[in-house]
C-alpha cells in the first residue's frame, strides 16, 4: 500500500541522492580543472616555444582532460539542479556526458599506445559507461 507520503519520501530521497552525486561530480571536476589546466598551460608553453613535435601529442591529451573536467562540471551542476527541482527524468540534459565519455576514451587510447594497459582499460570502460548513462538519463 503506497500512500502519497511514501511516494513523496521516495522522491525526496532520490533527489537528495541526485544532489549528492552532483556535488561530488562538481567537486571532482573543479579539482581536476585546476590540475589539468596547469598541465595544459605548461604543455601549451612547450608547444609554442619551438618544440611542437614533442608537445603536440601531449597538448591533445591535455585538452582532452580539460574537456572531460568541464563536461563533468556541467553534468554535476545539472545533477544538483535536477535534485533541487526533484526531477525524475532527463536528469542531465544536453551532451555533457557524451563529451566526458569521449574525452575519457581518447585518453584511454593514449594510455594504450603508451603501454599503460590498466589505465587504458579503466578510462575506456568509464568513458563507455558515461556515454551509455547519457542515453539512460532520458528515461531514468
Amino acid at each position: 500500500m503506497n500512500t502519497d507520503t511514501n511516494l513523496e519520501l521516495a522522491s525526496e530521497g532520490r533527489s537528495k541522492l541526485t544532489m549528492l552525486g552532483g556535488i561530488v561530480a562538481a567537486v571532482v571536476a573543479a579539482a581536476g580543472l585546476i590540475g589539468s589546466g596547469a598541465i595544459l598551460i605548461t604543455t601549451l608553453t612547450h608547444f609554442l616555444d619551438n618544440n611542437p613535435l614533442y608537445a603536440a601529442k601531449h597538448l591533445v591529451i591535455a585538452v582532452m582532460w580539460v574537456v572531460f573536467f568541464i563536461a563533468l562540471l556541467i553534468a554535476g551542476i545539472q545533477l544538483v539542479k535536477s535534485g533541487l527541482s526533484r526531477r525524475l527524468y532527463n536528469l542531465v540534459p544536453g551532451i555533457s556526458l557524451y563529451f566526458a565519455g569521449l574525452a575519457l576514451m581518447v585518453n584511454g587510447f593514449y594510455f594504450f599506445i603508451h603501454q599503460q594497459f590498466i589505465y587504458a582499460v579503466i578510462a575506456i570502460i568509464l568513458g563507455l559507461v558515461l556515454v551509455v548513462a547519457e542515453w539512460g538519463t532520458e528515461t531514468i
